[in-house]
């Protein structure tokens, strides 16, 4: 589940979004030219793309001195939830920006692509979020009041997790007293359910492994 909230916050960067995007358009490039086309000191933007590569979303190729960045290959890419996040970043970065800009792809209402990315990442940066949606997952519509003695929070904390939830899209309320939240259902091609089922089968395989050691 770290893994999950570390990824996307990873992605979750303006900048980063901005230096994958220069990767993807013009691969092959020195740090120092990623520098410039990013407006930033070739010391920082280095960090920044470190981080890129440690997820896989970049890759590193040394040449004497210097270290040039490009994509990663389709299939190099070994951890499935790190695997599925990198093929949307192609989509999002690559094949969808040649017909429709990043923000229409994200079907988020902007006028700039990379806030639409922010918006999708930014939903599974908090450990709380991914525990509520594990609990939906699996238990299908529960209330505030089950999800704060489930996970172990405050029903306002509950409630604030849940909300911004369903302002991304991600889950749904149903009747009034009391009030069920599920997740929406994983339906469509655009990136935002893609990513919220990429999500979700990560968090089903995380607690298989958890269950199969249990008794260790």
């Amino acid at each position: 589940m770290q893994l999950i909230v570390s990824a996307c916050r990873t992605l979750a960067n303006r900048l980063r979004l901005r230096l994958l995007r220069v990767i993807h358009d013009k691969p092959g490039q020195p740090v120092h030219v990623l520098a410039a086309a990013v407006k930033q000191p070739p010391d920082a933007v280095s960090h920044q793309l470190k981080l890129l590569c440690d997820y896989q979303f970049a890759r590193a190729a040394p040449s004497g001195r210097r270290v040039f960045y490009h994509p990663v290959a389709s299939g190099a890419t070994s951890h499935p939830f790190l695997r599925g996040l990198r093929e949307l970043l192609d989509e999002a970065l690559l094949a969808a920006w040649k017909i429709r800009t990043p923000d229409k792809v994200c079907e988020f209402e902007t006028g700039r692509w990379d806030d639409s990315l922010l918006k999708l990442f930014t939903t599974y940066t908090h450990l709380r979020r991914l525990l509520i949606l594990r609990l939906l997952d699996s238990h299908g519509a529960v209330t505030i009041a089950s999800v704060s003695e489930q996970i172990g929070m405050s029903p306002d904390a509950a409630y604030r997790h849940l909300d911004k939830l369903r302002r991304r899209g991600v889950v749904a309320s149903s009747g009034t007293h009391p009030v069920y939240w599920s997740v929406v259902p994983v339906t469509g091609a655009a990136l935002r359910q893609r990513l919220l089922a990429c999500v979700l089968r990560e968090l089903q395989r995380s607690q298989t492994a958890v269950g199969k050691f249990a008794h260790l």
